[in-house]
């Protein structure tokens, strides 16, 4: 196919996939394509899930709303397929390209072994696939029902979760396709909710398909394990985030048993069943005996300190000075000295002493203990265990060093802005052909939100929630259609005196790719996905913002978390042809995108009234 008749078969399939519905797109895609091809075998994922979709519907698993939704996510994959075709697809590839598809991988799941049964309580059970066991963990946190096999696979895989019981003991929802495309260097993720609907040790089977073509016809061979589920009326108890990963071919092992090393008795008591009493044990032991020794040799008595004058011995003050007849012990002062230790001939000066009862507070009189040089008084010290100190070596008290602000606990908003300065943008292949008259456009700056708009930020304004998973407020908001959006802008641009309005698709990529000075990254900000959004995620919601590693333009969570709204594709200054009627464009992927849909360049639409878990929004400020 020549270049310019695939724009036009392009063109043709978005125009048919807008009017006639996703079974026509899907039902052109297989008459043009080979079947031998990757893209047909794309094409027939997507005709699977459509079915499955529609069957689901029938069955009444489906509400209205979810239907449409799931409608939303497989027109946005026929749509990036579409985008992504090239003439190169077109050809019947040789013999030799179609039979190296049997290889050797890596099977991961996370099945809970143990259930409450809950109506309001689903568990989420997720089934990995790759070619390669390294990155089959990445992005994962290992648990006790974390089990790892290596298993035959091919470029499609198919994974379901079936009930066995002959009485219905499960309710299982799969949240992606069943049947899907591993890439050579990355992992296919499969999600399931799985709900309980009766106690008793049940069994759950998993089962795994390698799909493969033989003589041109689609072929699947299965592997079938089973996962005894225990199903409890009483709570389950939380059960670790995480645990040692060890690799023994098969599964993951964790092993409770310490290890026997030979030592002697300290050893023994260290290692065995007994270690805990016996390190408390002997650290007491070593603690008496340290008492013992400082009490025996002095180390604890406390030593009184003494003032002197110049050229004055030092007092005795372990000797106790008998008062005067009928003098009580108050007769002895008690002196503390804040200030310096008086010149010579100049007598001390003596502060907060305490007057004898019937008697004038003279300190010579009224104090036989105390001691004279040259006429002057030195009064006998009382230790009232404060020390006394020349002010000069009195040191101003430290506050302690300052505790910074923990920024965790700082409320995140999309309404905080960066300044993007202006630049150049290159129009790639992903825009399509033609699309716009030049190669490169001209972007101006503008201040782009740090953070995508949050729960709390739409509460604000809006006075209402609409997200799925409320109860995080630094979460960003979702469930909210292009339509919901604009009274959103509306309402905000007049509540805080500025205007707002959504970014358009190549200022966000523009931003996404780092601005003037780009990184060139696949990602936004790094070229791990991982360090820069939430994606594929085993959690059921979003993240709060800003917990990733921002872009060099300090900007979070443009990859994942939320896929973004955007105003339109192009301004309408730039002359640019207009995007599919109907529908506007969402940038960014999701925390349910696989790690292609989060990738600077990634695209999707939905309609003006869609909304969905998936989608948010970030502000532009004007």
């Amino acid at each position: 196919m020549q270049p310019e008749a695939l724009d036009t078969f392009q063109d043709t399939l978005r125009e048919s996939l807008a009017k006639d519905g996703l079974s026509a797109a899907i039902t052109m895609l297989k008459k043009a394509l080979p079947e031998q091809t990757e893209k047909y075998n794309l094409v027939f994922q997507l005709e699977t899930r459509l079915n499955r979709i529609n069957k689901d519907r029938i069955k009444g698993i489906l509400s209205q709303e979810q239907l449409e939704i799931a409608y939303n996510r497989l027109s946005d994959d026929i749509l990036n397929l579409v985008a992504n075709l090239n003439t190169a697809d077109f050809e019947i590839p040789s013999v030799a390209t179609t039979a190296g598809g049997r290889k050797t991988g890596a099977l991961l799941y996370q099945i809970p072994r143990k259930m409450e049964l809950d109506p309001e309580k689903a568990y989420r059970c997720i089934v990995r696939l790759a070619f390669n066991e390294e990155v089959i963990v990445e992005n994962l946190d290992l648990n006790k029902d974390t089990v790892l096999k290596p298993v035959r696979v091919s470029e499609i895989m198919e994974v379901e979760l079936k009930d066995p019981n002959d009485a219905p003991a499960f309710t299982i929802q799969l949240i992606n396709s069943a049947e899907q495309f591993l890439e050579e260097h990355a992992y296919t993720e499969w999600q399931f909710k799985v709900k309980p609907i009766r106690t008793g040790a049940l069994p759950l089977l998993l089962v795994v398909a390698v799909k493969e073509y033989l003589h041109n016809r689609p072929v699947k061979r299965e592997i079938v394990l089973e996962e005894i589920i225990e199903v409890v009326a009483e709570p389950v108890e939380n059960v670790e985030a995480t645990a040692d990963f060890q690799s023994a071919g098969y599964t993951f092992l964790y092993s409770s048993e310490p290890e026997n090393r030979s030592g002697g008795l300290i050893s023994t008591f260290a290692n065995g069943k007994y270690s805990m009493v016996a390190s408390i044990l002997l650290l007491f032991l070593f603690a008496a005996g340290i008492w013992a020794l400082g009490t025996r040799l002095g180390w604890f008595d406390r030593k009184p300190k003494i003032i002197e004058e110049p050229k004055q011995e030092k007092t005795d003050l372990s000797k106790k000075t008998n008062p005067a007849k009928g003098d009580s012990d108050q007769s002895t002062i008690d002196v503390v000295l804040d200030t310096p230790v008086a010149q010579k001939d100049t007598p001390a000066t003596v502060l907060n002493t305490k007057p004898i009862k019937g008697k004038a507070a003279d300190p010579v009189k009224n104090n036989p203990g105390s001691t004279t040089n040259k006429g002057k008084t030195v009064p006998k010290i009382k230790n009232t265990g404060q020390k006394s100190v020349k002010s000069q070596d009195t040191k101003p008290l430290d506050p302690g060093p300052i505790k910074p602000v923990d920024p965790t606990k700082v409320r995140k908003s999309g309404f905080t802005m960066v300044r993007v300065e202006g630049g150049k943008l290159p129009l790639e292949k992903h825009y399509g052909s033609k699309i716009c008259p030049a190669d490169t456009i001209k972007i101006n700056s503008f201040r782009l939100g740090k953070y995508e708009i949050t729960q709390t930020d739409w509460l604000e304004i809006m006075g209402k929630n609409p997200a799925f998973k409320k109860g995080c407020a630094d979460c960003p908001v979702e469930n909210v259609s292009w339509n919901d959006v604009q009274e959103f802008l509306q309402k905000a641009s007049k509540a805080r005196g500025k205007k707002y309005r959504l970014p358009y698709e190549v200022e966000w990529e523009y931003a996404a790719r780092g601005g003037k000075n780009p990184h060139g990254f696949q990602y936004p900000g790094s070229k791990q996905a991982s360090e820069v959004a939430w994606f594929s995620t085993i959690k059921e919601h979003t993240h709060k913002v800003g917990l990733k590693k921002a872009n060099n333009l300090d900007i979070y969570d443009l990859g994942g978390n939320v896929r973004e709204w955007c105003q339109g594709s192009f301004p309408a200054s730039l002359n640019c042809k207009v995007e599919n009627e109907g529908k506007k464009p969402l940038r960014g992927g999701s925390w349910v995108s696989p790690r292609n849909k989060i990738k600077v360049t990634a695209r999707a639409d939905a309609k003006l009234n869609s909304r969905d878990e998936q989608s948010g929004l970030r502000l532009i400020e004007e």
